[in-house]
């Protein structure tokens, strides 16, 4: 849950400062070297972080002594901090680890955005001053789930007038300029109020466009130089705060205009790379080199990349042909407010709860969760259609009485895997299958599935069902597997209903999936006549399961199924509600 990364890569400990000072009104200049300053943590880290660093008239610097005094300061005054690693945090807090350092740090839940707070490095002896740049907060948990801080990204406009900051370093600084009236008289090309400034005089690189005939009292300025076009108000040596580089990028405070036309206009608006797009007319959001949404006219669409997911919109109406029961069209397009996804593998989900929520994957749908509950309007009744119930694994059938097995389960089975057991039990025995060939099974089902019908493998594996059937066709899941199988033994039924898949065990049986081993040589009517539970057991598990390695735990799961079924009787037949007591069915 807590994640801490150092970066080195700005850090400097040793300063080897120098200057470019003007040496004449020709343009002509001198650079001096001034002496090393050290920051006071270079004893501190393995490597001396060394680096020249410029500095300029406008900072004082007019000869030697003064370029010391000034780069004296660096540390301290000019770039504190520069001497140490840029840290950013990032605090996942539920998942937080039980450490003492990881307790120190779950008392940033209650820091605030921009929050300025120190981190100790151990291993170094230095504090790193760091600030928090981000807040996940769960509003309906009351609780901050996220919390990252670190050293606030500097604004991609910032980072481009630094530069040009940088560059201005260049430019000659001192007030010796007015010598140059003569020259810059002869420079005026008729600009109102205004002159031009070629500079230096000797090699220019640089026009000025000045408000004014001389340096001293020109406020407004534009800079033009091979690597862009530069704007300032505090005269001509800036800063140029607003610019257009060589390469194309505009930096400027704001832009007024009617229209703006072009075939791509591009911003990044976060510190994670994602990017908003005005494309064509249809605004794009990307993260990185993926997009990820766009709004048209069809609504808001979700992209992964090149792949469309789907939208949200009031076009493209999923259910052209659906009516009421009055034949009417319950949808249409530009009166409804549309989740869709361009097919059953780009699932839908609603949720608010880890686990828990609605999923629609085309014509199957999981709705996942304890309870569920349908009222009409105002205290009045409502009605639930469906052509088919399944409860328990088994299909409910008006009228017969069947709900799940509780219709002929003895009363002393109470949960729902022994109520399983019991239909295990029941069907195998009706089918020839000795008492004791039925608990080795159930032995074997208890391991493999829990004797639980609808039922994936754990671990994400293939196998499904009772028996957790697995396809020999590679990449098959287990549940297509058994409806195949289904369909090649002819039998009708839901494929989840434990039922129907009994009637599979049995046909499989004599089907091809039960195979005599050299250590269980029974044939299938041996094995069903079989009298020893731990032979029955370990046979079913060789000869039909045909796992890796043996499991003689499975014996002592079916001896307990034998002690606990082979006397009890199937309950009176009496009426019982079809559907699980943890379900309510109204009727008017």
């Amino acid at each position: 849950g807590l994640t801490i990364k150092f970066d080195w890569q700005s850090i400097v400990t040793k300063v080897l400062p120098f200057a470019e000072l003007q040496s004449g009104a020709d343009g002509t200049s001198q650079r001096i070297y001034g002496n090393a300053v050290k920051s006071e943590y270079i004893t501190k880290y393995p490597d001396v972080y060394a680096q020249y660093v410029q500095f300029t008239e406008d900072q004082g610097v007019k000869d030697l002594s003064s370029l010391n005094k000034v780069a004296g300061k660096y540390f301290t005054t000019l770039y504190p901090g520069s001497d140490k690693p840029k840290v950013s945090i990032e605090l996942e807090i539920e998942e937080l680890t039980d450490s003492e350092e990881a307790k120190e740090f779950a008392k940033m839940r209650n820091y605030n955005l921009f929050d300025t707070f120190t981190v100790y490095h151990k291993f170094y002896d230095i504090d790193i001053q760091t600030k928090v740049t981000g807040i996940v907060y769960d509003a309906l948990a009351e609780k901050t789930i996220k919390i990252t801080a670190g050293d606030i990204q500097v604004a991609f406009y910032k980072q481009q007038s630094q530069d040009f900051q940088e560059a201005i370093k260049t430019l000659t600084k001192k007030d010796y300029m007015s010598n140059f009236i003569d020259y810059i008289t002869d420079l005026i090309n008729g600009v109102k109020g205004g002159s031009i400034l070629q500079y230096p005089k000797n090699r220019p690189h640089t026009l000025y466009f000045m408000d004014t005939d001389s340096t001293d009292t020109a406020k407004n300025v534009i800079a033009i130089n091979n690597q862009g076009i530069g704007f300032s108000t505090t005269g001509w040596k800036g800063p140029f705060r607003n610019a257009w580089t060589i390469d194309g990028i505009l930096n400027a405070d704001f832009i007024r205009a009617g229209k703006i036309r072009s075939d791509i206009f591009e911003t990044s608006f976060n510190a994670y790379g994602d990017i908003l797009r005005l494309v064509n007319g249809a605004l794009q959001a990307w993260n990185g080199k993926t997009k990820i949404m766009e709004l048209t006219k069809q609504g808001l669409e979700f992209w992964n990349g090149n792949s469309h997911i789907g939208s949200i919109g009031t076009k493209g109406n999923p259910f052209p042909d659906l009516r009421d029961v009055n034949g009417n069209l319950v949808v249409s397009d530009g009166n409804s407010l549309l989740l869709v996804a361009d097919n059953p593998q780009k699932i839908i989900g609603l949720s608010n709860q880890s686990g828990a929520g609605h999923l629609i994957t085309g014509l199957t749908q999981f709705f996942v969760g304890n309870n569920f509950n349908f009222f009409g309007p105002k205290g009045s009744k409502s009605t639930i259609t469906v052509d088919r119930l399944i409860v328990g694994g088994k299909e409910v059938i008006p009228g017969d009485g069947s709900g799940g097995n509780d219709g002929d389960v003895p009363p002393e089975l109470t949960t729902e895997k022994e109520k399983n057991a019991w239909a295990v039990w029941q069907f195998l025995k009706s089918k020839g299958y000795s008492e004791q060939a039925t608990a080795g099974i159930l032995g074997n089902m208890d391991q493999e599935s829990g004797i639980m019908p609808d039922i994936d493998e754990g671990g994400g594996g293939p196998g499904y069902g009772l028996v957790q059937w697995t396809s020999p066709i590679a990449g098959e899941s287990g549940r297509a597997y058994v409806q195949r199988l289904l369909g090649q033994a002819g039998i009708s039924g839901d494929y989840r209903n434990i039922t129907t898949q009994l009637k599979l065990l049995d046909w499989h049986m004599h089907n091809g999936q039960y195979i005599p081993s050299a250590a269980y040589p029974y044939s299938v009517a041996q094995f069903k006549a079989l009298t020893d539970i731990g032979t029955a057991t370990m046979a079913f598990e060789a000869n039909f399961e045909r796992p890796a390695v043996t499991h003689p735990e499975r014996i002592p799961m079916a001896q307990y199924w034998y002690n606990l079924l082979k006397d009890l009787k199937p309950s009176k037949p009496i009426w019982m509600n079809p559907v699980r007591s943890t379900y309510t069915i109204t009727q008017e």
